[in-house]
C-alpha cells in the first residue's frame, strides 16, 4: 500500500521524482482513439468530456487545440460535478493517474501528494516552489518552476486555446483567500453524505455539496466555498485552473488529492452512516447510484475507453484502502461495505431539469457562481463548474 503524503513533507528527491513522472507521462502515448497528444493529456480530455459537449473536427488527426469544437451547451446531466459522484469519480481519476505515474517512473511506490490548502496558504512557499509546482503568474503566464512556458509544459488541449500555464493567485474577487481550517471542520461535521435534490442547489447543505463548494456554511460571507474556491484562487481571472481543462495545471491533482483525503476523513469520522448516497438510481442522472457504473468518456468521441478494466461504481472506490493507498494523516480506517436498511436514503429525484445555459465556454463556471451568490438560482441543475 502506498502512502500519499502532504506535499509540504516531501523531500527534495521525492519532489523531483514526482515532477519527472509527470514529465514522462507527458511524453507517453495516448490511449484514446483518436488519440490526444500524450497520456497525460488523456486525463485532461476525460475531465473535459465530463463537462462539455464537443465534436472532433477531423477524426484522422490527434485531439488537440484546433481539432476540437466545443458546442454552446454544457453536458447535462453531468457525470462528475454538481452531483453525488463528485467524490468517487475524481477518486477513480486520481487512482488511474497514480497508476500511470508509477509506470512512467518505474516506481510502484510513487504516490500523488496532497496540498492541504487550509494550512499551506502562502503564495511564496510549498507547493509553489521552483523545484515543484512553480509560482504565480499574476493573471498571466507562469514564469518559474518546471512547468513555466510552452517549452516546458505545452497545453495542447485547453478550453480557451492557451498553450501555456496561467495562474492568478487570489485575483478573483470571489476568491481572495483560501478555505480555512474552520471551514474544513464545518464540512467534516455534516452527518450525511448527500440527499435530494442531489445537485448544486445553494440550499443543499450536504457534505458533498458543501465540500464541492456550491453550498456555503451559514454565517459565511463567502460567495463560493471549499473545492470551487481553490480552483478560483489558483486560477485568478484568466487561469488554467478555471475551465473544464483544469487538469492541465498539475496542481489540480494535488488539490483533488486533498479533496479525496477529506472524503476518507469524513467516512472515518461518520462510520455509522452511509459512506455514499444515493443507493438507488436517479432518473435522468446516470452513473450516480451506489452500484451504478460511473461514466468517464463519450463513446461518440472515442472508440476506446481512457483505461482498461471493468466499469467502476461508487461502491468499488468507496474504500480507498482497497485501491492500494492511504494518507499520512490517517488515524482510523474507513468503511465501504453494503449499506444497511437503516442507511438507505430517500430515493427522491430532482423533478426539475433546466436546459443548459448557452454561454461562452470560458465563462460557464463563473456564471454559475454568480447566479448562486446573487440568489438568482434556477430550479434544478444548471450550467457550470469544474
Amino acid at each position: 500500500m502506498v502512502t500519499r503524503k502532504n506535499q509540504s513533507a516531501l523531500t527534495a528527491s521525492e519532489r523531483a521524482q514526482y515532477i519527472n513522472a509527470l514529465k514522462a507521462l507527458k511524453k507517453s502515448p495516448s490511449q484514446f482513439n483518436p488519440p490526444t497528444t500524450s497520456r497525460y493529456d488523456d486525463f485532461v480530455y476525460v475531465h473535459m468530456q465530463a463537462m462539455l459537449i464537443m465534436k472532433i473536427i477531423d477524426p484522422t488527426k490527434p485531439v488537440r487545440n484546433g481539432n476540437v469544437k466545443v458546442t454552446s451547451d454544457m453536458r447535462m446531466p453531468m457525470w462528475a460535478h454538481r452531483c453525488p459522484a463528485f467524490f468517487p469519480w475524481h477518486r477513480e481519476l486520481l487512482h488511474q493517474l497514480e497508476s500511470e505515474l508509477q509506470k512512467a517512473a518505474q516506481n510502484p511506490n510513487l504516490a500523488i501528494p496532497y496540498w492541504d490548502w487550509s494550512v499551506d496558504q502562502r503564495k511564496d512557499a510549498a507547493p509553489w516552489t521552483n523545484d515543484f509546482m512553480g509560482g504565480d503568474g499574476a493573471d498571466g503566464p507562469v514564469t518559474t518552476g518546471p512547468f513555466a512556458g510552452k517549452a516546458n509544459w505545452e497545453l495542447s488541449l485547453s478550453e480557451d486555446g492557451v498553450d501555456h500555464l496561467v495562474r492568478g493567485f487570489g485575483r478573483d474577487s470571489m476568491a481572495t483567500s483560501l478555505p480555512t481550517p474552520n471551514e474544513l471542520t464545518q464540512a467534516l461535521n455534516i452527518s450525511f453524505y448527500d440527499k435530494s435534490p442531489w445537485s448544486d442547489r445553494k440550499s443543499l447543505g450536504s457534505f458533498r455539496n458543501q465540500t464541492e463548494g456550491w453550498h456555503v456554511a451559514p454565517g459565511s460571507s463567502r460567495a463560493v466555498g471549499m473545492h470551487n474556491l481553490v480552483h478560483l484562487w489558483v486560477g485568478g481571472t484568466q487561469g488554467t485552473m478555471l475551465p473544464s481543462t483544469s487538469p492541465n495545471d498539475p496542481v489540480f491533482f494535488l488539490h483533488h488529492c486533498n479533496v479525496d483525503r477529506l472524503w476518507a476523513q469524513w467516512q472515518a469520522q461518520h462510520s455509522q452512516v452511509a459512506p455514499y448516497l444515493p443507493k438507488a438510481a436517479l432518473s435522468g442522472d446516470p452513473g450516480q447510484a451506489w452500484n451504478e457504473p460511473m461514466i468517464f468518456y463519450d463513446k461518440n468521441l472515442s472508440s476506446t475507453p481512457p483505461w482498461l478494466g471493468p466499469a467502476v461504481t461508487p461502491h468499488d472506490v468507496a474504500d480507498h484502502h482497497q485501491l492500494g493507498y492511504r494518507y499520512d494523516s490517517e488515524t482510523t480506517s474507513v468503511r465501504a461495505e453494503e449499506m444497511t436498511v437503516g442507511e438507505k436514503e430517500n430515493p427522491e429525484t430532482d423533478p426539475l431539469k433546466q436546459r443548459p445555459l448557452k454561454i461562452s465556454p470560458r465563462d460557464h463556471f463563473r456564471r454559475r457562481l454568480e447566479e448562486l451568490s446573487s440568489g438568482n438560482e434556477p430550479k434544478g441543475k444548471s450550467a457550470g463548474n469544474h
